[in-house]
């Protein structure tokens, strides 16, 4: 089958093993992208490249010179069907151009934080979501948003890709290391800042606590000025980037991992931390509900250092014995093992080019 997959996150680790398991199974993959950089056996277009002579262009020109880039590329080759991967603005715009069999794949900030899109974008999201042959949402909290948006329900499937169960291994028994994981982003939106400054409150009752943050999406240079600004830069270690076994690795050792947006989908982040064994300590989210039980994490209501700061030492407390973390790991893999459920996404796409919906 040839597939053209529109997406804009190339260097994202879910990205490319989603790139990897399509090729894996043989089939022809184009890549169209905002960049030439992509870690994967595919073919790769470019629609972002410099637009010579933009300074000299009339206002709305350069974005009629990206949709017809757009244009060139989805109609470079006869392509079976068209997988937007994440429904960004130029995944929207993709969609809208495309007149073939259609597959949208939310994973959260895409439809959950819709009402901050330009307002073109929120226009065409009701035409594209209405058209689409087939829609992976990976919460039940994005399959009614898309609903009330417009998508029909027979097209909407409901299941999250999943996590590599035999990478993120899981070790029983107590939690004593007292590490707390972010593998969050660094972007203003998922609030770092509010957890470097929970981390003095946590300290004081816990002076044994160690704080990782591996991930470099921003730059890390403020953060680490932050630390050294509130006296906490030896209990906080930003490592950057780490490989998949050096992520899993360090998951298995931590007691506690932390994720506070405002939204989210459901997150593989969160389900590599359950899968692994560390306690959960999140936003009170519905998305997130549907996999934590509140037994067996810690939900942060308002989102602020001082309760940011409780709930992280709650959750060290409640991860010292690890009672929760046999029934977490159970949770992923009745529901979130990718073995499974990255088949059950190839034959959306399958369902698609077929026009069986």
């Amino acid at each position: 089958m040839k597939i053209a997959v529109c997406g804009i996150n190339p260097k994202s680790i879910h990205f490319r093993v989603y790139l990897d398991f399509l090729v894996a199974q043989g089939h022809d993959v184009t890549v169209i992208t905002d960049t030439r950089t992509v870690e994967a056996a595919v073919k790769v277009l470019d629609f972002a490249r410099p637009i010579r002579g933009r300074r000299a262009m009339p206002p709305g020109m350069a974005f009629l010179v990206l949709l017809w880039r757009l244009r060139r590329a989805l109609h470079s080759r006869r392509f079976d069907v068209l997988d937007i991967m994440q429904v960004t603005p130029a995944g929207v715009y993709a969609a809208w151009l495309w007149r073939g069999p259609l597959v949208l794949d939310f994973w959260g900030s895409d439809i959950m934080r819709l009402d901050q899109r330009p307002w073109l974008v929120r226009l065409l999201m009701r035409r594209v979501v209405a058209k689409a042959d087939c829609i992976h949402s990976v919460s039940r909290q994005m399959t009614a948003a898309l609903a009330s948006r417009g998508a029909r329900k027979a097209t909407i499937e409901t299941f999250q890709y999943g996590v590599d169960l035999a990478a993120f291994r899981f070790a029983l028994g107590e939690r004593r290391a007292e590490t707390v994981v972010w593998s969050r982003g660094l972007r203003e939106f998922y609030r770092l800042e509010t957890m470097l400054r929970a981390w003095p409150a946590v300290l004081a009752r816990r002076p044994r606590a160690r704080f990782v943050v591996t991930q470099h999406d921003a730059s890390i240079d403020r953060w680490k000025a932050l630390a050294d600004e509130l006296g906490i830069a030896d209990s906080v270690a930003f490592v950057g980037r780490v490989s998949h076994e050096e992520l899993a690795e360090t998951l298995r050792r931590a007691a506690v991992w932390v994720s506070i947006p405002p939204s989210d989908g459901a997150p593989l982040s969160l389900l590599e931390a359950m899968a692994s064994g560390a306690l959960p300590v999140v936003s009170d989210l519905e998305s997130v509900r549907e996999w934590v039980d509140p037994e067996r994490a810690v939900f942060v209501g308002t989102v602020d250092a001082e309760h940011v700061a409780d709930a992280v030492v709650r959750g060290l407390e409640l991860a010292g014995d690890g009672a929760h973390a046999a029934a977490n790991r159970r949770v992923v893999e009745e529901r979130g093992d990718r073995r499974l459920n990255l088949p059950r996404w190839e034959r959306l796409l399958m369902r698609a080019a077929s026009h069986t919906v």
